[in-house]
């Protein structure tokens, strides 16, 4: 929890720096310190009314409806983060690259306060109309940040605390942030760690997601060409599992595409013990001829390792 004597230094230095622009006092803190120098850059007042919120509902629902995958990855770590912080006074957000709230969630009390402040889906947090806060500093740097009362610009937030953890896409684009605000007294350090966590979480499954996705659609690819083929063809993984074979290689093998697909190929054929070897044998050939006794009679097959 923020001492304090800390929250006094801040304050201090943020009066100095709104009075006569000195920033000395806050060479710990570099990021805070280029954040409120921009603010200024910008024409931003330290002591001005609270922001209006900048989307419109249908503009909301427009914007929820193109971060769906975001959000929907994203909904079940916010719920999770939402228990976990229950009666603790702090309002969970979840926004976009462009610092667009899109979704929040906490305690009514807590919820009740934001709401005053035009806290709410739909408003803006870009550094640019609101001053330094979390989720626009976050997007700015691409890092975690955390800010404590009076790092706040603008004099109205500074019984706020908030810290942000930057979601990325599979491709490391930034997509947006997770936030945990509270009331300044309630700020712990301990905070950050958990949205990294969470963030982290988000980044990962939206990575298995994008996997999962382009493995279906290779999926579909590899059985049309397969279908395209008038020979028998099947194919196995590393762990000899069946993944794919064409019509031809069911008919030849006289069952159902169930019949085979994830099984072991090894049960497929349990004449031929040594057939797994033999496919990998041929990774250092240009083929392999087998000679294996199905349910159909004997038939002739040429192993490639790819």
């Amino acid at each position: 929890m923020v001492k304090s004597n800390q929250t006094s230094t801040l304050m201090k230095a943020w009066q100095e720096f709104v009075n006569g622009g000195y920033i000395d006092v806050l060479t710990g803190r570099p990021t805070v310190a280029a954040s409120w120098q921009r603010c200024v850059q910008a024409g931003i007042s330290p002591y001005g009314p609270r922001t209006q919120v900048k989307l419109t509902g249908a503009e909301l629902a427009a914007l929820r409806e193109k971060s769906k995958t975001f959000i929907e990855v994203a909904l079940p770590f916010m719920k999770f983060l939402e228990s976990a912080v229950k009666g603790s006074g702090f309002i969970l957000v979840l926004s976009d690259a462009n610092c667009i709230v899109l979704e929040t969630f906490g305690d009514e009390e807590i919820m009740l306060l934001a709401t005053e402040n035009n806290y709410v889906a739909g408003c803006s947090r870009a550094e640019g109309e609101f001053g330094t806060n979390s989720i626009g500093l976050s997007m700015i740097t691409g890092q975690p940040e955390q800010l404590f009362g009076p790092e706040h610009f603008n004099v109205r937030h500074h019984c706020w605390t908030c810290a942000s953890g930057p979601v990325h896409s599979p491709e490391g684009k930034l997509l947006g942030a997770i936030t945990l605000t509270g009331q300044s007294g309630n700020s712990h350090l301990h905070t950050l760690g958990m949205l990294i966590a969470a963030a982290e979480s988000i980044s990962t499954s939206l990575r298995q997601r994008e996997m999962a996705a382009e493995k279906a659609r290779t999926d579909i690819l590899l059985s049309s060409v397969l279908q395209s083929i008038s020979e028998a063809i099947l194919t196995i993984d590393g762990e000899g599992i069946v993944t794919h074979l064409n019509d031809c290689a069911v008919r030849t093998l006289s069952g159902k595409p169930e019949d085979f697909v994830g099984k072991h190929i090894q049960r497929l054929f349990p004449a031929s013990p040594g057939l797994v070897d033999s496919i990998v044998a041929a990774k250092h050939s240009s083929s392999t001829e087998l000679i294996v006794d199905s349910r159909a009679g004997q038939a002739h097959y040429i192993a490639k390792s790819y």
